[in-house]
């Protein structure tokens, strides 16, 4: 069933289905713009009108707008079962309707105003950057359908963690916040373990903090810190104590309104105790790993002078003269060539802005190098549009054009007479291959499934094309 809404109004009386006609009451439409109030002068810019359609499940509601039906349809098709199987470890039924907003990109989800600077409790970067405001689960799809699937059982598991320990409306959610305070290991490290598999990429980050000895202080941690720490301490308890001890812990801890007479409840041991031992089972897997690694020898080119700030889509010409990279500085970036024999560097694009409070776009701007060495191509996005330019380091000069028809770039590079662009990109909640024509503006798609396609180069003389997929086969016939 899909039902179809407009933001421009804010009173639904009618909707139009393909059977017939239902009426929206006041209360459902208002339960839907819940947290649009803002206060003034707080408002996000808002670049385009977007019409929200909507299918309706028996747990959840898929909301989203042109562009988007294909991830509301992936949305629909997974998350009953991500429901049942967090319900099951939970041992919790939930009360009300998940309401998942889907966003076809990080960009546009940044536009939203529902609950931004509102009354409700906001959880931010939760699990895969899952914003959460009451029952209303905010994701967007960065071209990884595994990543957009984090993110929605990441919302499935807060909206469901806060109803157990606060309970459902919003008026006891404030009033058992007041009593019980969990720190930031405790829940957001549940939501992570829940909806993240261990990997390569935590366990790395784990074995830092562990060498380090920072992740030992779980209360004093906050952030991605507590995070990674508080999921391998989970993972710890369920694979010592079983996953029985989840359910046992939130509903021992609920009841007491503190979080050590339910680890000394459930487990028989003291919260301290608890940390020594999981300390112990940390120290056996990673004390010695890093004995026989080496540092890398030479000196950095760049040095990194703020923690915040990311450097990546470093990329060298083809004689080897210059490099080219983008400094993103939570949300305010920076593209800059770097003379690699003078060690001199200067900027050559700027842009975005600098905010604590959302989170950073580390996605564009997108550079590569023209076969040539004399021309820098860039692509980035600009007020809810994708821009496609190049520099001229000769002249110093910066041109730039819209690029039409795709939702988003994630990766580019240029063919060997510089004439086509090979690009990985979405239309309709798909990463797919195109080969984009510079001179005629148009654009042909090589693959076109639900496989998640990217990393595009020519090779073999333009010939061919590789890039990197999860397909589960060497065949783009499907």
């Amino acid at each position: 069933m899909i039902l179809s809404l407009s933001t421009g109004i804010k009173n639904i009386r009618k909707i139009i289905l393909f059977v017939g006609v239902i009426l929206l009451s006041q209360d459902a439409s208002a339960q839907f713009y819940n947290g649009m109030q803002m206060t003034f002068g707080k408002n996000r810019m808002q670049y385009d009108d977007r019409f929200w359609s909507f299918y309706r499940h028996p747990n959840f509601e898929t909301y989203y707008y042109p562009g988007g039906k294909e991830l509301a349809g992936y949305a629909g098709s997974v998350a009953q079962n991500d429901i049942d199987e967090i319900q099951k470890l939970y041992d919790f039924t939930l009360e009300s309707k998940i309401q998942f907003l889907i966003f076809n990109k990080l960009s546009d989800a940044k536009q939203s105003n529902v609950g931004f600077e509102s009354d409700e409790t906001q959880q931010n970067n939760i699990g895969g950057y899952t914003r959460i405001v009451g029952n209303k689960v905010f994701i967007y799809f960065d071209g990884d359908h595994e990543n957009f699937h984090r993110m929605l059982r990441a919302g499935i598991a807060r909206v469901m963690l806060d109803e157990i320990m606060y309970g459902g409306d919003i008026r006891e959610r404030l009033q058992n916040a007041a009593l019980l305070f969990m720190p930031d290991w405790y829940d957001k490290g549940l939501v992570s373990y829940i909806s993240y598999p261990w990997d390569t990429k935590i366990d790395n980050l784990m074995r830092e903090g562990v060498v380090s000895g920072k992740y030992f202080k779980l209360n004093r941690l906050s952030g991605n810190d507590a995070l990674i720490a508080g999921h391998s301490m989970w993972r710890y308890i369920v694979e010592t104590y079983g996953e029985t001890a989840v359910s046992n812990l939130l509903y021992m801890t609920r009841l007491n309104r503190n979080i050590e007479s339910g680890m000394q409840f459930v487990l028989g041991v003291s919260l301290k105790t608890l940390v020594d031992n999981w300390k112990d089972w940390l120290l056996l897997q990673y004390e010695d790993k890093d004995k026989e690694h080496l540092a890398p020898q030479g000196s950095p080119v760049i040095k990194r002078t703020k923690r915040q700030i990311v450097y990546n889509q470093l990329h060298t010409s083809p004689d080897s003269r210059h490099s080219v990279f983008v400094m993103n500085d939570l949300g305010k970036y920076k593209v800059r060539m770097t003379d690699n024999s003078k060690r001199s560097t200067k900027r050559i694009l700027k842009g975005g802005y600098r905010s604590y409070a959302m989170q950073t776009d580390e996605s564009f701007p997108l550079v590569a190098w023209h076969p040539s060495g004399k021309i820098i191509g860039i692509i980035r996005e600009r007020k809810g549009k994708i821009w496609q330019g190049t520099y001229t380091p000769d002249t110093k000069k910066y041109e730039e054009t819209r690029l039409f028809n795709f939702e988003k770039v994630l990766d580019f590079s240029y063919s060997d007479d510089g004439q086509l662009l090979v690009m990985s990109a979405v239309q309709k909640g798909q990463s797919d291959i195109f080969v984009f024509n510079l001179r005629s503006r148009t654009y042909e798609q090589v693959t076109h499934d639900a496989y998640d396609d990217v990393q595009p180069r020519f090779f073999r003389n333009m010939s061919s094309i590789v890039f990197s997929s999860n397909r589960t086969n060497d065949s783009t016939d499907a």
